[in-house]
């Protein structure tokens, strides 16, 4: 932070925190952690989607071909998923990391549905397997 002008320590204090000890570090920041290191879900269990989407492991990827895709739907809702908040969809592409992030108003069917379709015409090759799957499936 210092290099790049957003903080100015004195020579004490550079020198104070140059030296100090992960332990004590974490002692001072212990009030400021989080009670709920991993965060909220808001995915409900359930085997309707384990039935019909084949789950592929670590050796079942072909990260050197376009269209193994990554797709993650994230909850922006803080510590609470009560009231309205925004969802992310991103759908990432193994081989090249070509990324696509879709801000989603709500989880619906039909908005994810919707974004994976935009996605799939976004992408910069025309071999994207993965998503012509799920696209046929929705």
């Amino acid at each position: 932070m210092e290099r790049c002008g957003e903080i100015e320590l004195s020579p004490e204090t550079k020198e104070l925190l140059l030296h100090i000890s992960r332990s004590s570090i974490d002692r001072c920041l212990a009030h400021a952690r989080f009670n709920k290191p991993r965060g909220l879900s808001t995915t409900k269990p359930g085997t309707l989607l384990k039935e019909n989407i084949p789950v592929r492991t670590f050796a079942d990827w072909n990260e050197d071909q376009h269209g193994f895709m990554e797709v993650d739907l994230v909850a922006h809702c803080g510590e609470s998923a009560t009231g309205q908040f925004l969802y992310t969809l991103t759908c990432t592409d193994l081989c090249t990391g070509w990324a696509e992030p879709i801000a989603l108003p709500r989880r619906s069917q039909e908005a994810v549905c919707n974004s994976i379709k935009t996605v799939r015409q976004d992408l910069p090759s025309s071999q994207f397997e993965a998503v012509s799957k799920v696209d046929a499936n929705l």
